[in-house]
């Protein structure tokens, strides 16, 4: 039997990369090199993406990579939303 795998990309705006990281860890995941791992079975990159901008407003993004078993990328994205509903944005 093969086990089930997904991929979800999220693009995360005005949220710095510090601030996204720690987000991670309140999580409960920890860095391996460039990726993030949680022990709930889900995995997490981190990457720049192009800035989001209107006229002369310009505001910064991330793209956030969630792979793992769907069941656990759904946890992952329930646990995150705590942190990403944040006033103002």
């Amino acid at each position: 039997m093969s086990e089930v795998s997904a991929e979800r990309d999220l693009l995360i705006t005005n949220i710095p990369l510090w601030l996204m990281e720690e987000y991670l860890r309140r999580t409960g995941a920890a860095q391996r090199g460039e990726e993030w791992q949680h022990p709930a079975g889900w995995r997490a990159h981190l990457s720049p993406a192009p800035d989001y901008q209107i006229g002369s407003l310009r505001v910064g993004r991330l793209r956030l990579r969630l792979s793992g078993d769907p069941a656990a990328i759904a946890q992952a994205e329930q646990s995150l939303q705590v942190y990403l509903l944040r006033g103002g944005g």
